[in-house]
């Protein structure tokens, strides 16, 4: 979930005024001889991505009956699927997380699908069962000129047949 201001610029001959009323203003500035408004504004983002990591893993013996297994290294990901959903008041406006989507005339780009970075995790390695608790942080930068990455902690648990 991502909150934050959103910029909507209005063109109708008059840079002057305006005549679009809705949403949460938070202010005036003009750009390019457009009158344009800052909206506070409430994003949601999903991302589903192909993901290959390359792990070497540390098996460290423990008195008890588990192992520890410490593992790190890098992966390499692509946007498979995705969808952004934008929340103005009562206003939601959905679109592709990855593609170019247009909204009044106006290209808003869509992030990049390509990811690669760091991922690392501690285990518990018992006889039949495993739980872990991994992360990983992107190297590449999902929005052009921003710094916004990837960030992900997830939980594990695996059975052994």
């Amino acid at each position: 979930m991502y909150s934050g201001m959103f910029v909507l610029c209005i063109d109708d001959g008059r840079a002057d005024k305006g005549n679009v009323e809705y949403g949460t203003w938070i202010g005036d500035e003009f750009l390019d001889g457009k009158r344009c408004r800052k909206l506070l504004v409430n994003m949601h983002v999903n991302q589903n991505y192909f993901e290959m990591p390359l792990l070497a893993a540390f098996h460290v013996g423990t008195a008890a009956n588990f192992d520890m297994v410490f593992s790190v290294g890098p992966y390499l990901a692509y946007g498979i699927s995705g969808k952004r959903d934008v929340d103005v008041d009562d206003l939601t406006v959905s679109c592709n997380t990855f593609g170019d989507s247009k909204i009044q005339e106006q290209i808003v780009p869509g992030l990049q699908r390509f990811d690669a970075g760091l991922m690392g995790g501690v285990a518990l390695d018992f006889k039949r069962w495993t739980v872990g608790l991994d992360g990983e942080f992107g190297l590449c930068r999902l929005v052009s000129n921003t710094n916004i990455r990837n960030l992900a902690f997830f939980f594990t648990a695996g059975y052994k047949f």
